[in-house]
């Protein structure tokens, strides 16, 4: 995933995806959908689609990825992860409410997981405070 990670950041994103459909396509043959490593690879893959503007199928994977969670890791950091990448794709998608509903949730599950001094507590509260500003 790393290679794919970076293939990413130099901004190749269809390189990165074409790489994750053939990791994914092990992944899918030979483990359940609900791995950390395969929810990190779908992660990713939406994140490809977002950077090449397809938001609408970066939603739709964010979304069957959160699916594949049972409710005994929905508080893995992986996972909090995918939803805010969810909400920041909603919010790219001009979904403002539904980046909103999103960022709350998001936001009461960090301040329980994480305190409200950590960096991602932080960010998440100040990404929802613009949005109700308006900025």
């Amino acid at each position: 995933m790393s290679a794919v990670l970076a293939v990413l950041a130099q901004q190749r994103a269809p390189e990165a995806e074409e790489m994750l459909h053939a990791i994914l396509e092990v992944r899918y043959r030979l483990w359940p959908l609900n791995q950390p490593e395969t929810w990190q690879a779908r992660h990713t893959l939406a994140r490809c689609m977002q950077a090449q503007g397809r938001l609408a199928e970066a939603e739709a994977e964010l979304r069957a990825t959160l699916a594949t969670v049972e409710p005994r890791h929905a508080d893995r950091s992986e996972v909090l992860a995918i939803r805010s990448t969810l909400a920041l794709v909603l919010l790219l998608d001009e979904q403002v409410d539904a980046a909103i509903e999103v960022y709350e949730r998001l936001l009461a599950d960090c301040r329980r997981l994480l305190g409200d001094t950590h960096l991602d507590t932080l960010q998440v509260e100040h990404a929802l405070r613009r949005l109700r500003d308006g900025d």
